[in-house]
């Protein structure tokens, strides 16, 4: 157990700081958090799919995703994890995989 331990912290120095952000966060969310980064203006308001109320995970997004701000009546919807997730009067926006992309509210 502590060897195991000192192997991941030893691996963990050796990270540049998106590096210790990745392995915190998990590759696979800070990948999509990193897209959303890019994609999404800074300012613009959100709403997550696909990530429970309360996890860990959602509360590190919402955290990595600042000053981009969560709100119900969202202009992006982000879609974590359901394949093929879609919602009226959204249009796909950008698109990382089949799982992970970014819905923009159409406008009117």
């Amino acid at each position: 157990l502590v060897k195991g331990a000192l192997i991941d912290y030893k691996a963990l120095l050796s990270e540049p700081l998106n590096g210790k952000y990745s392995y915190v966060t998990g590759k696979r969310l800070f990948e999509f958090i990193e897209f959303v980064r890019k994609y999404m203006p800074e300012g613009a308001d959100y709403r997550f799919v696909g990530l429970d109320d309360g996890s860990i995970d959602k509360r590190r997004a919402v955290y990595y995703l600042y000053p981009r701000v969560e709100r119900e009546a969202a202009e992006y919807i982000l879609v974590f994890g359901p394949a093929g997730a879609s919602l009226p009067g959204y249009d796909i926006h950008k698109v990382l995989d089949d799982t992970r992309f970014i819905l923009k509210r159409k406008a009117i």
